[in-house]
């Protein structure tokens, strides 16, 4: 013979007890059964079974990428593609940054050799009046220094 408690306090804490127990089992069932458990409980037990709940979960890790599921084969191989034209397009335009400066390093020689031998000429030609040639000289390599400079500050702007 089953003698039951009749102490109805003991009977509602064996109610939450089992409740509560359900609820912790059902961390590992679905979303609806989590509900129905935890909603049998009093307030402070659904607190506790709750907080249980989402320790559960968030120890499974975090929740996918709604995106990822999304991505196919394709989109990646479209993807790499693009990252590939990419890369080539910046390998050519170093080329021809390179092309620059070397084209631009041949200019600033040629002036150089260009005001050298406008000084050699000059030299030269005016050898018998050492005070025109003077000022002649100086104004030249006034105005080559000046070309250049101002060059060299460009190109050092523009990089």
């Amino acid at each position: 013979m089953i003698v039951e408690d009749s102490n109805p306090a003991k009977s509602q804490e064996n109610k939450q007890d089992k409740a509560l127990e359900k609820a912790t089992d059902a961390a590992t069932m679905d979303k609806e059964r989590i509900i129905q458990a935890a909603t049998q409980l009093e307030p402070p037990e659904q607190a506790d079974v709750l907080s249980r709940i989402v320790t559960s979960i968030s120890m499974q890790g975090p929740f996918p990428d709604p995106i990822r599921s999304k991505v196919t084969g394709e989109h990646i191989s479209a993807a790499i593609e693009g990252a590939r034209e990419h890369d080539e397009r910046q390998f050519l335009l170093l080329k021809q940054r390179e092309n620059r400066r070397d084209t631009s390093r041949w200019f600033a020689l040629a002036v150089f050799f260009a005001i050298l031998v406008a000084v050699g000429l000059l030299c030269a030609e005016f050898k018998s009046d050492p005070e025109l040639l003077k000022q002649l000289l100086s104004g030249l390599l006034g105005f080559g220094a000046g070309a250049l400079a101002g060059y060299g500050y460009g190109q050092s702007k523009r990089e």
